[in-house]
């Protein structure tokens, strides 16, 4: 009876799983570019004087999967569209939302986050693409470290021990490792994988990703991506109409960097007393000097938000030039890196026969 009851149960929640993923009632969370086309694209339509709903409706037949059913039913059922975004979009489009409905600015709003994602859409695809060429050089030599320790160096051992000769230190320092290391080579992997682990687990306690997100943004390049995620951010709001608190609140929740995000909060609370935006950032070392006067100009003209987004400009065009710098330079330092392992390698493994031969002689 029992297990009649469970394989009811267990049927009657498949049924309602799938009619809950057939009427659009699972909501699937767009990533960053189609965030950025899904703005667009409704941002065209209200602007040529299309209804929400009916907007909606054409954005979502013009998606090849049609993950915005859920958002048409629940305002189709009388919810404003920021309710409805609510766990399926990001909280600055959310707050962004909610902003310009009750500024009547929905559209204006619409843009500004469309440049902003297509904007952070394009800068993840360069760092990627800056990314791929050095990868692949690391894992050219080590692929190229485990052939020669595994497949290579046990044919010149038997080979050594053939001709009886005298092997120098490097040889048989050589020989020694891969010996160990062709042996034990899973071990290795099993070691490195397990570490790997260890670091994600412990990053994601709480202690743990606030100790490595204090660790990451002593490093320069990501504490001025972060200053520039935050500052769009904060600027993309402000444009949008949401208040300076709120806006703060969700370009601090939005962050991925938990340090940074603790730093945000202060901030926030800072302004909350009274105090201005510029005063309080000079208190964190993490921002630069050189943004402090210029967020001060643009706090006395009342045009913040347009002076955080040049600033953000100005820094984003820096850190390409830098990232440019740096990928120009490690792409030689790698393929000679490569070309040292395995030229180490090889004359290790030539330099008994050169003796050989020379004895010969």
């Amino acid at each position: 009876m029992k297990l009649l009851h469970w394989k009811l149960g267990l049927r009657s929640s498949l049924r309602l799983c799938h009619s809950d993923f057939m009427f659009g009632r699972k909501k699937l969370v767009p990533n960053k570019r189609q965030i950025a086309h899904f703005c667009d694209q409704l941002k065209m339509l209200l602007t040529a004087g299309v209804p929400l709903l009916e907007a909606l409706q054409i954005v979502n037949n013009i998606s090849s999967t049609n993950k915005y059913e859920s958002l048409i039913n629940e305002i189709a059922d009388g919810q404003s569209l920021a309710q409805a975004m609510n766990g399926s979009f990001p909280q600055m489009v959310i707050s962004t939302a909610q902003g310009a409905e009750k500024s009547g600015s929905l559209a204006e709003a619409l843009e500004n986050l469309s440049k902003y994602y297509e904007h952070q859409a394009e800068v993840e695809d360069k760092i990627k693409s800056a990314l791929v060429y050095p990868g692949f050089i690391l894992a050219l030599c080590f692929l190229s470290m485990f052939v020669l320790l595994v497949f290579v160096l046990p044919g010149f051992k038997s080979l050594f021990a053939d001709m009886g000769a005298e092997l120098p230190l490097l040889t048989k320092l050589i020989i020694a490792f891969g010996d160990v290391f062709s042996r034990f080579w899973s071990l290795f992997f099993i070691a490195v994988v397990s570490v790997y682990f260890l670091i994600v687990f412990y990053k994601r306690t709480h202690k743990g990703g606030l100790q490595v997100d204090q660790i990451l943004l002593k490093i320069g390049f990501i504490r001025k991506q972060q200053v520039i995620n935050a500052f769009r951010s904060l600027g993309s709001l402000l444009k949008g109409g949401v208040p300076i608190i709120e806006a703060l609140n969700t370009a601090a929740s939005s962050s991925t960097n938990q340090a940074f995000k603790n730093i945000f909060f202060h901030i926030k609370a800072e302004i909350e007393n009274g105090n201005s935006l510029s005063d309080v950032l000079k208190r964190q070392p993490v921002f630069p000097k050189e943004s402090f006067q210029m967020i001060s100009v643009g706090e006395n003209s009342g045009r913040l938000a347009e002076m955080l987004l040049s600033i953000c400009d100005y820094y984003e065009r820096e850190r390409q030039v830098a990232l440019k710098r740096f990928t120009a330079l490690l792409e030689p330092c790698l393929t000679l890196f490569v070309g040292l392992v395995v030229g180490f390698i090889a004359v290790s493994m030539f330099l008994p026969m050169m003796n050989v031969i020379s004895q010969l002689q």
